[in-house]
Order: structure tokens, then C-alpha cells, then sequence
């Protein structure tokens, strides 16, 4: 019997109605009633609170952003002095993803020889020898520079970082350019 009536449209409609009100209606002094927080000026609240923690929120990575970047711009006030010993005006110049034959020599800022190789092929970007790849970019077969990297410069190469660390004066890199040739395969190639 009870199944008969609760099965009645009316009776279901009559509930539904029954639950809205109660729901949505019934008590509007408490706060927390589901009809007080559909309300239309508590929906505008929120959005509001939302639309000023997002703008909040939006400043302090905006702030962070530029506090990283102006932070790296203060590491790297160290800068290294580039000199060229020999140019050569004639030929190609080196370009990120070419191949290239080097020869180099690391020294102390007082002359002391620490390292040197002959006929080192590299590949311009392949971070290999990440600091002198990027530093040879537009040289020409036949030029040699010199890179002169003081003790306090800040650099994610960790052959240098370490070579540095050992030597506190800072280092001296002579770079001989011997050949170029184009790299067929240049995937995996980043020059920044």
C-alpha cells in the first residue's frame, strides 16, 4: 500500500516541492542553508573572493618571476672578456649545429697551464664542452680566442663550475678554430 502511494506523480511531486522548500526556502536567517548560499548575492561574494585570490595569486608569480630572472642577471655581473688573438676574415663561420674541430688550451689567470687538447670535434650545441660551444659561435676556421672567466662567474657547466672552484683567480681559455663542417644529424642541439 505504502509502495501504491509513494509510486503516485503527485505524491513525487509534492516531495520534490516538499525538499526545495525546505532546502532552499525554509530558513534564511542561518547562513549555511543551502538557500542562502545559492543566493544571488552570496554567488557574486564568491566570485569576487575568487577573482581577488586569483589576482593574488597571479602578483606573487609575477614577482617571482622577476625576482628569479633579476636574480640571475646578478649572478652572472661576472662576465667573462672575450679576446681575439687571431681573425680570420675569410671562410665560413661557425654556427650552432655544425661540426667543429678544435684545439684548446685552459689556463690559470697566472699562466699556469691546467688542460689542454688538440683536434677536439665537437658539435656546436650538443653541450659537450657546453661553455666553449657557446662561446665560439661566429668564429672562422683559422681563429683563435682567448675567454678570460673570472673565479665569481655563475654558470650551470659543471666542468667549468668545478674547474673554477679549484682555481679562485679564474681561468683562461685559448681556443684555436680548425675546421667546420656541416652536422647532418642535428637533433638534441640547443644554443642558449
Amino acid at each position: 500500500m505504502l509502495n501504491k502511494i509513494i509510486a503516485n506523480p503527485i505524491v513525487k511531486i509534492a516531495g520534490v516541492i516538499t525538499i526545495l522548500y525546505f532546502g532552499l526556502l525554509h530558513d534564511k536567517t542561518n547562513p549555511e542553508s543551502l538557500g542562502n548560499r545559492l543566493s544571488s548575492e552570496r554567488v557574486k561574494k564568491n566570485i569576487t573572493e575568487i577573482e581577488e585570490k586569483g589576482k593574488f595569486i597571479a602578483t606573487n608569480v609575477a614577482l617571482a618571476k622577476k625576482y628569479a630572472k633579476q636574480e640571475q642577471t646578478n649572478l652572472n655581473s661576472s662576465k667573462i672578456a672575450v679576446k681575439e688573438i687571431k681573425i680570420n676574415n675569410e671562410g665560413k663561420e661557425l654556427k650552432c649545429g655544425q661540426k667543429a674541430i678544435i684545439e684548446y688550451e685552459i689556463f690559470t689567470i697566472d699562466n699556469k697551464a691546467i688542460y689542454s687538447a688538440e683536434n677536439e670535434e665537437i658539435i656546436v650545441g650538443s653541450q659537450k664542452l657546453e661553455f666553449i660551444e657557446k662561446n665560439i659561435i661566429g668564429m672562422k676556421e683559422g681563429s683563435i680566442r682567448s675567454m678570460l672567466v673570472p673565479q665569481d662567474f655563475y654558470t650551470n657547466d659543471v666542468k667549468l663550475a668545478r674547474l673554477l672552484s679549484e682555481n679562485r683567480n679564474g681561468l683562461d681559455y685559448k681556443i684555436k678554430l680548425k675546421k667546420i663542417s656541416d652536422n647532418p644529424n642535428s637533433l638534441n642541439i640547443s644554443c642558449e
